[in-house]
């Protein structure tokens, strides 16, 4: 099983690209887990851009699934001005783009507007919660490289009430990684709270993403849950307008989330 951290050590390519492969071991469903592409793309534009400039905003559209085996990143700095740094990254395989990931990198300066982030939910301990079971050929290939612990009441596809999730959930083998990266994959990681409603497994597919960061550490302990709440905020004719927060495990926001998904129910 190949970790996260050895996925996310891209190789530079003759085209002056970037270049990794994916382990069928990533796959969510018939295409790799969003988190991991998101991820690569963010971590192979970071490579332009000075390091004192941390990603504060993250968009990925979703344009094709992306197969195991070899990939590509292209990355393109769009703009380096006085405040942020705008670059691009498009992950291809097979000549054909199949995500790209866009991002606003700006360093910190002084500032006297300051408001605390509010509190995440009131949630039990992760200890006191059951671990999510991985069940082979039942759940999408990439849950086992992450560890569940569901507090809400409906879980997905049971018919539930509520298009509400919360828990807490950390990712194995990612030792290492910036913790942006890191927070991209936490976030996709959780299903669409949209599937707590449905009554029988339902394909389902980010379409648009986009991810704002708060308060991030400088690098993440691998053996912390991060808690999380995701909302839909509506759905019909099969589109579905989702949120997403994910606090620390000091329990302060670290990144919020808003998400286009389609969904095939019909």
């Amino acid at each position: 099983m190949i970790d996260f951290a050895d996925v996310l050590r891209l190789e530079p390519a003759d085209d002056g690209a970037w270049t990794t492969e994916i382990d069928p071991d990533w796959m969510q469903g018939r295409a790799a887990f969003g988190g991991l592409v998101a991820a690569l793309g963010l971590e192979a534009l970071r490579r332009g851009v000075e390091p004192a400039r941390l990603p504060r905003s993250v968009h990925t559209a979703f344009i094709g699934p992306v197969a195991p085996g070899p990939v590509h990143v292209r990355t393109t700095r769009l703009r380096a001005g006085r405040a942020f740094t705008h670059a691009r990254a498009e992950v291809v395989q097979g000549d054909a783009v199949r995500a790209q990931i866009t991002a606003a990198l700006g360093a910190a300066r002084p500032s006297k507007l300051v408001v605390d982030p509010r509190p995440g939910p009131a949630l039990p301990p992760p200890e006191s919660l059951p671990a999510l079971p991985y069940i082979e050929g039942v759940m999408p290939r990439f849950v086992q490289h992450c560890d569940f612990r569901y507090a809400s009441p409906d879980l997905p596809f049971s018919g539930g009430e509520d298009a509400v999730i919360e828990g807490y959930v950390r990712l194995r083998g990612a030792a290492g990684v910036s913790p942006h990266a890191v927070l991209l994959a936490l976030f996709d990681a959780w299903p669409s709270p949209i599937l707590c409603l449905a009554d029988r497994p339902v394909p389902a597919s980010s379409v648009f993403w986009s991810t704002t960061f708060a308060e991030v550490p400088e690098a993440v302990d691998p053996d912390a849950f991060w808690g999380f709440r995701g909302v839909v905020e509506q759905a019909a004719a099969g589109h579905v307008a989702a949120r997403g927060e994910i606090y620390g495990p000091d329990g302060r926001l670290a990144a919020i989330e808003e998400q286009l998904v389609t969904v095939f129910d019909g």
